[in-house]
């Protein structure tokens, strides 16, 4: 099984939030690519990290 996170970039606090939260992380992997894609455009625009840290949690809630 592939272990990386996406196939493409992403930004460097997404990537970051995701390996200190490995259920966030592991339904990353498991999302569609359109899912996947609009978590990366909404993470994006996101500026700080209490933001960020909210924001991959939710993907587990």
């Amino acid at each position: 099984m592939d272990n990386r996170i996406t196939d493409g970039d992403i930004p460097q606090g997404l990537a970051m939030e995701l390996m200190q939260n490995r259920e966030a992380a592991e339904r990353f992997r498991r999302m569609a690519p359109e899912q996947r894609s609009a978590v990366v455009r909404r993470a994006s625009e996101i500026r700080s990290r209490a933001e960020m840290q909210a924001f991959v949690e939710s993907l587990i809630d």
